[in-house]
């Protein structure tokens, strides 16, 4: 028993006669009489009994109009609050490295601004938000340029952001003095493995160049790359916005920008939330605030498309 037959079955009540009740549903008398019979057989009882003056309920129809009613309210009901939640709900994914720069700074913004939307924040790494996305979790995704899009996603690219080789305090590494791509040749460097795409990057472009790509160390997760390379253990390559607040006179880490190697941190949109009210109020004010951050200067090292 679907909940379309016992609609059906109950318009026929509504208006005692099946042709007038197929003329409200739009549809042709005999297929409304193939679905109430479709229903009758699955409850292998006759609900209607046909006269001249058009329907007569049955007893087993009757106490089928009298529960169904309440029954379909609740359901209603039901299919509104979950609608409701859907229009408010946005699962958004951003990488980890933009927590401190974007993602804490945007929550609270819209927390504090629009305390109605409810927003569902995944934070990971770029090859697993596409994972994410493939699985349908997402509505919207900051990921980079090289990171294949599935096919039920548009993009576009958002912003382009300068590389930086992170060591330890001894290094000496300067955001005034950028390097080379020549100082990275056999350094040794701490990254993620394949399929990363920062790392995948690196090693391309070392490789086009004819140096060598030494990854010492295979670290998955941001902040162990950090640690070790604060520890003196190797370097890292990280976009700026992964060392906010980690660089100082006093920080462990220092960082200079690597000439002539960024990347291009797009958007994606899920396009079956494309025109979802609080999908496009929350990618309107998060492209918003990620143009604020870069034009007063929060995010630097960084150019807006």
């Amino acid at each position: 028993m679907e909940v379309r037959q016992v609609e059906m079955f109950l318009r026929i009540c509504e208006h005692g006669s099946i042709n007038k009740a197929a003329a409200a549903l739009r549809m042709s008398q005999p297929s409304l009489s193939r679905w109430i019979a479709l229903l009758e057989r699955d409850l292998g009882t006759q609900l209607f009994v046909r006269t001249r003056q058009g329907i007569r309920l049955t007893d087993a129809g009757q106490v089928l109009a009298d529960r169904a009613r309440p029954v379909l309210r609740q359901f209603e009901l039901l299919r509104d609050d979950v609608g409701n939640k859907s229009l408010r709900q946005v699962n958004l994914a951003i990488p980890l490295s933009m927590q401190r720069l974007l993602t804490a700074p945007f929550a609270d913004r819209v927390l504090s601004r629009s305390p109605e939307l409810r927003m569902r924040v995944y934070e990971g790494i770029n090859n697993s938000i596409r994972v994410w996305m493939e699985n349908g979790l997402l509505d919207t995704a900051v990921i980079v340029e090289t990171e294949r899009v599935p096919e039920n996603f548009t993009s576009r690219p958002l912003l382009r952001e300068n590389l930086m080789l992170v060591g330890d305090h001894a290094a000496g590494l300067s955001l005034d003095a950028p390097v080379p791509l020549s100082k990275l040749d056999d350094l040794p460097i701490i990254l993620p493995g394949p399929p990363n795409s920062i790392s995948a990057q690196v090693a391309h472009a070392l490789a086009r160049a004819g140096y060598s790509y030494n990854n010492v160390f295979e670290a998955e997760i941001l902040s162990l790359c950090l640690e070790l390379a604060g520890r003196g253990r190797g370097y890292t390559v990280m976009p700026y916005c992964a060392l906010e607040g980690r660089l100082g006179p006093d920080a462990a880490l220092t960082a200079a920008p690597i000439e002539g190697l960024n990347v291009v941190w797009k958007l994606c949109i899920n396009k079956s939330r494309a025109y979802a009210v609080a999908n496009r109020s929350l990618v309107d004010e998060l492209t918003e605030f990620i143009a604020t951050q870069v034009e007063n200067g929060a995010w630097t090292f960084t150019e807006l498309f």
